[in-house]
């Protein structure tokens, strides 16, 4: 979910893990990323690190800008942002992040209602 430069990604419980994650991007100046993220990683790099990978990236070039690789099982891709946060919590899928607490998310179905 993107608003307002943030982006949001978020893990589900499942029976294996009984905690969800969110991790928040701020600022968010430019993204690529796949749909799907098994296993995310993500690293803070350079610019340069990132160009040998996906060429030049001095387009999105901005004061305070950082650069994120993002490394799952099947893809690489990278988030340039002002910044990223995260939290780990016992939350559901539908409710709102505690990361950004003010955005609702009415597309989202609560179970038995879809």
């Amino acid at each position: 979910m993107t608003s307002h430069g943030q982006l949001l990604f978020r893990s589900a419980k499942s029976e294996e893990h009984e905690t969800r994650i969110d991790v928040l991007f701020k600022d968010v100046y430019a993204l690529h990323a796949g749909a799907y993220f098994p296993r995310l990683s993500i690293f803070e790099v350079t610019k340069d690190q990132l160009a040998k990978q996906f060429g030049d990236l001095s387009v999105f070039e901005e004061p305070g800008v950082k650069w994120f690789l993002l490394q799952t099982s099947k893809w690489t891709g990278f988030v340039c942002a002002g910044g990223v946060f995260w939290k780990e919590d016992k939350g559901e899928f539908y409710e709102p992040s505690q990361l950004i607490p003010e955005l609702e998310c009415p597309g989202l179905l609560k179970p038995g209602n879809g």
